[in-house]
């Protein structure tokens, strides 16, 4: 998605030395959008950049509650696409192997096993060293993250716990909303203002309000099942006669892996954007996100990789689990 500043900072001069004039406050509806369609079309040199700008400037039109609203229900809509291809891909690696019922029975066989949970609380229990955070020995924050909660809706606050020993900058979200755990290292909070601490704990409160730990296990479950499957139709394949199989059939099976492998990056990514919308209705200041995340970048791997991923059409960017801190900051500062 591109900027608001590509529509809304328009050089009008520039504009009317090419033949377009500048709007005067008697236009009419028609002549606006027809004004407006010939300064996009001045600025849009390809489809895609036409595209960039019209969502910009729609963008620009409307709340910014309204906006993050409307964002976080199409990367909703993108993660259901994304599991249901994922599904799809599984059913089709069994159907090759074992027709309908193998399709039936690979489906079946990655689903999650009732009452299973994708991580909680616990599994920071047993770590020994994670020190547990209480109101007696860290009363601000305690207190900021129960804000926090308490604006998301949370019923139950999420167990708090802090890495003394860990000087990188980092926060990890496990388990459901009814039993959660947040763990933060101690280079993040010596690193980082009141402010942006609260803009990461709402990023990562996001995650536990969204799902995302449940999500991300079942995306991982179909990953790991499609990668099962296809080895096995293959195996059958061969076993039969390669010629039995169509071709294009068996270069599904083989690329079938690595499909899914970018269909679960691509779903992380969009959770991670999701979390990001969600956050900013949890600050005070959605402004303190985009700093935290510049921080995060600068810390993790300096100044010289901040635009490392910084173009659209990088292929490598279909290779991270995060979008590009170039990317989120944009997208931050767009809904903030």
């Amino acid at each position: 998605m591109g900027c608001i500043g590509d529509i809304c900072d328009i050089d009008r001069a520039a504009i009317a030395r090419g033949g377009v004039s500048h709007r005067s406050p008697g236009d009419d509806g028609l002549t606006a959008v027809l004004r407006l369609a010939a300064e996009l079309g001045q600025r849009a040199f390809t489809a895609q950049d036409l595209r960039r700008s019209c969502a910009s400037w729609i963008d620009a039109q409307l709340p910014v509650d309204v906006r993050r609203q409307l964002h976080r229900a199409v990367n909703e809509r993108r993660s259901g696409r994304t599991i249901a291809g994922l599904t799809l891909l599984l059913a089709l690696c069994g159907w090759i192997g074992g027709g309908e019922r193998g399709a039936r029975e690979a489906v079946i066989g990655a689903l999650p096993a009732p009452g299973t949970s994708p991580g909680s609380a616990a599994t920071m229990r047993h770590r020994c060293d994670a020190q547990r955070v209480h109101t007696l020995n860290a009363p601000q924050l305690v207190a900021l993250v129960h804000g926090i909660c308490h604006r998301a809706g949370l019923r139950r606050m999420p167990e708090l716990y802090v890495l003394p020993g860990e000087h990188g900058m980092n926060a990890y979200a496990l388990g459901t909303p009814d039993d959660a755990a947040i763990t933060l290292t101690s280079g993040l909070l010596h690193g980082m203002t009141r402010e942006e601490v609260a803009a990461i704990v709402a990023h990562e409160i996001a995650h536990i309000c969204n799902g995302d730990a449940a999500t991300m296990a079942l995306a991982a479950n179909l990953q790991r099942s499609i990668r099962f499957v296809s080895a096995i139709s293959l195996a059958g394949a061969e076993r039969r006669g390669i010629a039995a199989v169509p071709a294009p059939l068996l270069w599904l099976l083989q690329v079938a892996p690595a499909i899914a492998e970018l269909l679960c990056l691509g779903l992380s990514r969009i959770r991670e954007l999701s979390a990001d919308a969600f956050a900013l209705d949890l600050i005070a200041d959605a402004g303190t996100l985009a700093t935290a995340l510049e921080k995060l970048e600068q810390h993790h791997h300096g100044d010289a990789s901040f635009a490392r991923f910084g173009t659209d059409n990088d292929l490598a960017t279909y290779l991270l689990s995060h979008p590009p801190t170039d990317q989120r900051v944009s997208f931050v500062r767009v809904l903030a």
